[in-house]
């Protein structure tokens, strides 16, 4: 009965639950921005090294270069959308550079670290919830059964759905959600889906720190 911490969903659910509830705490504890990425970096980082076995199979296979220009593509729409969305703002990623409550060399040490989170971390986390268990979960719950990519309209949907429903940015998250399943389900590669989405953090990034640095 409590064995459930054993299934082989756990692994992929229990780290994004974790962020997710972090998430949300952001939005009610803005003082404790910078604090609360970092923590949400090291925690979910640590749990996705302890667990990174249950990830092998799905992250094994290679990327030719066709698919690392595919990848790349895909990103550079994914930050399209993100500067399109009128509900984008980007102040609010710059806020966890410019956290002023710590001194100058330890707040960009720190939003340094909560910068790399949200480009290696955070991709690798939701790409294996979203693209590799929920797309195939939503087929059928011995997800493993089902090969990765393999197209399903209903499954494709409600990702999308729920990637986007509970965040203020949900048209950008629609449409971004949208545009990686559609990379998982055409080239049938985590990795292409996971480089995609940490190129599009890193743009997003350079994005808020040009605000930043510039104002605008």
């Amino acid at each position: 009965m409590f064995n459930f911490h054993r299934k082989n969903w756990f692994p992929y659910t229990f780290p994004f639950l974790i962020y997710f509830c972090i998430e949300q705490a952001i939005e009610f504890l803005p003082a404790f921005r910078l604090q609360l990425h970092l923590t949400q970096v090291m925690v979910c980082g640590t749990m996705l090294w302890l667990w990174r076995k249950h990830f092998g199979a799905d992250t094994s296979a290679k990327m030719s270069s066709r698919q690392l220009f595919i990848a790349i593509t895909f990103a550079v729409l994914g930050l399209a959308a993100w500067l399109l969305c009128a509900r984008y703002q980007p102040v609010q990623l710059a806020q966890v550079f410019a956290a002023a409550q710590y001194p100058d060399g330890t707040h960009v040490a720190v939003a340094a670290l909560c910068a790399l989170g949200f480009i290696t971390v955070s991709p690798l986390m939701c790409e294996l919830f979203w693209r590799s268990f929920m797309l195939r979960y939503l087929i059928t719950p011995d997800f493993r059964s089902v090969a990765l990519g393999t197209p399903q309209a209903f499954s494709f949907v409600m990702v999308v759905i729920l990637a986007s429903f509970a965040s203020s940015y949900a048209a950008a998250l629609a449409i971004t959600s949208t545009l990686q399943n559609i990379l998982m389900v055409w080239q049938k590669n985590l990795r292409c889906c996971i480089v995609s989405h940490a190129l599009t953090n890193a743009l997003l990034v350079a994005a808020a720190v040009y605000q930043l640095l510039y104002g605008h």
